[in-house]
């Protein structure tokens, strides 16, 4: 039922060989080869990721008198899995109160075969200046018209590049202020009104 498999190191993939006679499905008798074991062993039709390459398993079909070979092309990868917690991050320029944050936390998750990588080493990079990023702690340092790429990359222990991106917004948070203003004016200030200047806050005043 295949006649190419992509797996990884240490997993097993099943083949499941049907075979016909006077297009009839018959009962057939199946044999399996490999043809390198360092990479792929095959047991009743089930492979067994052995090692890293490239290997084809070839299996024969038996129904009485009459037999057919079909080879299965066998590639074996390594069995990385590498993600973080997230792939989107809002930021604001400034911290304030419980919804807007200047900072992130991007928190890894990588596994070599079965195991957990206890702190892996991650390199972090930011594709614009609008944000920073160290150690997995992404940083606003300018408003972004687009969102900013965070690219986080672990080198497995064979020396192959996993990637994984983030996605960064900054946003200049729109906050509504009421409030009013109790003042004795003095006969030498002009008009009914009192200017209030909010330039310097920071903030995008709606």
């Amino acid at each position: 039922d295949k006649s190419s498999v992509n797996m990884k190191e240490g997993k097993k993939v099943s083949i499941n060989p049907t075979m016909k006679y006077k297009n009839q499905v018959v009962e057939a008798a199946y044999t399996y080869v490999s043809s390198d074991e360092d990479v792929v062993t095959v047991d009743g039709g089930v492979m067994t990721g052995a090692g890293l390459g490239n290997a084809v398993v070839s299996v024969t079909g038996t129904y009485g008198n009459a037999s057919v070979t079909k080879d299965v092309s066998v590639t074996v990868t390594e069995n990385v899995t590498f993600m973080l917690d997230k792939s989107f991050v809002e930021l604001a320029l400034d911290d304030i109160g419980d919804e807007y944050h200047k900072t992130a936390t991007i928190v890894p998750t990588v596994y070599e075969g079965d195991e957990p990588v206890e702190s892996p080493a991650i390199t972090w990079t930011a594709a614009s200046s609008e944000v920073t990023v160290k150690d997995g702690v992404i940083t606003a340092a300018a408003k972004t018209d687009a969102p900013v790429k965070v690219t986080a990359t672990y080198r497995s222990e064979s020396g192959n590049d996993y990637v994984c991106n983030v996605n960064v917004s900054v946003i200049l948070p729109e906050i509504s202020v009421d409030f009013s203003v109790d003042a004795e004016l003095n006969s030498d200030v002009s008009g009914d009104y009192i200017d209030i200047d909010f330039s310097d806050s920071g903030l995008n005043i709606g």
